[in-house]
């Protein structure tokens, strides 16, 4: 990202708007400062080279297991789902 003159922040939401109309990244943010990071998303320039060099980054089985520890899971109700249709 910075190489290109990024932000990691911006080049990752600039990515994930760019995967299909349907994806929407929906960034977190504690501070105006990240605000303005996160919404320089807006103005990055990704090019069909920079995507696949990012997209390299994300094998889809490289991407795999639990989001939370055990301990913090434990924590946390609402990463739970539970459905009896699904088996």
């Amino acid at each position: 990202a910075r190489d290109h003159g990024y932000s990691p922040a911006q080049l990752a939401i600039a990515w994930t708007m760019a995967q299909a109309p349907w994806v929407v990244p929906i960034p977190g943010t504690r501070s105006s400062a990240h605000l303005k990071d996160n919404m320089g998303a807006l103005d990055v320039t990704l090019t069909p080279n920079l995507r696949a060099d990012v997209s390299a980054l994300f094998d889809g089985d490289a991407i795999r297991g639990a989001r939370y520890s055990g301990w913090m899971q434990a924590v946390i109700d609402t990463e739970t789902f539970e459905d009896e249709n699904l088996g």
